[in-house]
């Protein structure tokens, strides 16, 4: 055993629960690590916090959970009221949501070596749905390819999504993929 291994900060497990469809039956209530869960979440799971980007999700004033978000400025990353950070410095590149700052607040804040990605479809299926709290597709404007520069850019992070396997993930080349569920 490498001593300066055992006693690096980086050997804590993160969640990172998106609303995809392949969340469905996943018991997060199970989850041993820091959780942090993205926009509509919190009506069926508290996690320990929660990211919202969209103002159109409205996040209960009174609440179990933190809660992460923009500013105003659209720059300034805030936790709860109180400013952690510019989103700038999560991202080095354009083109961001709430799935990937959950990922990178957890590599990078948190300082995770392994982020787990639970609900994390990246796509348009199950007949046309895509997010458990919506009857039609939400469409994902984030390029998959910058999943890449977020693994690059966190080199230390094992970011592991687990789920079902679709071709079209095989673009995605900083991420691991585990076909299993927690």
């Amino acid at each position: 055993m490498n001593i300066a291994r055992s006693r690096d900060s980086r050997l804590k497990t993160g969640y990172a629960i998106g609303n995809g469809l392949s969340r469905e039956g996943v018991d997060l209530g199970s989850l041993d690590g820091l959780v942090v869960g993205c926009n509509g979440l919190y009506k069926d799971f508290s996690p320990d916090i929660l990211v919202s980007l969209d103002a159109r999700v409205e996040v209960p004033e009174e609440r179990d959970f933190k809660w992460l978000h923009l500013a105003e400025t659209r720059v300034g990353l805030l936790l709860d009221d109180r400013l952690i950070g510019d989103v700038r410095d999560l991202f080095p590149f354009p083109g961001f949501d709430s799935g990937m700052v959950a990922c990178a607040y957890l590599a990078r804040y948190s300082r995770c070596a392994t982020v787990y990605m639970i609900g994390f479809d990246f796509y348009t299926g199950y007949g046309g749905r895509n997010d458990i709290y919506h009857d039609e597709a939400v469409k994902n404007s984030i390029p998959m390819t910058n999943w890449n520069l977020l693994a690059d850019f966190y080199p230390d992070t094992d970011f592991v999504r687990l789920g079902p396997w679709r071709d079209e993930y095989s673009e995605l080349k900083g991420l691991t993929f585990g076909n299993h569920r927690p």
